[in-house]
């Protein structure tokens, strides 16, 4: 969950977009970057799950048959297509080591 947090947040401005790719690339320190943990990420994860969108078990999250899906629909028509592609590129190298180390400021 802490993962998708610091995604979500971080991937809401084109400055905190290019802000977590100079970090991620370590052209930037890791205390540049403020992230908040969200209530609104639990409720979305919390109505994906209901709805049948996402499966859980415990900390991980995956899309289910529906939610890949609609998540290929919402690509298809563009919806949130600069965000999208920043979760491509950033997804890859936030592993839950490095975001971990983040979220802590330290050196990754």
């Amino acid at each position: 969950m802490q993962k998708v947090h610091f995604l979500a947040h971080l991937s809401r401005t084109a400055a905190s977009r290019q802000l977590t790719r100079d970090v991620l690339a370590r052209t930037r320190e890791a205390k540049d970057l403020s992230i908040r943990v969200e209530p609104w990420i639990n409720r979305a994860a919390a109505f994906a799950i209901a709805n049948g969108y996402v499966s859980s078990s415990g900390k991980q999250f995956q899309l289910t048959e529906l939610g890949n899906k609609a998540a290929a629909v919402l690509q298809k028509e563009g919806v949130l297509a600069v965000e999208f592609d920043f979760l491509q590129t950033v997804g890859k190298l936030a592993t839950e080591q490095v975001v971990e180390h983040i979220m802590k400021m330290e050196d990754f």
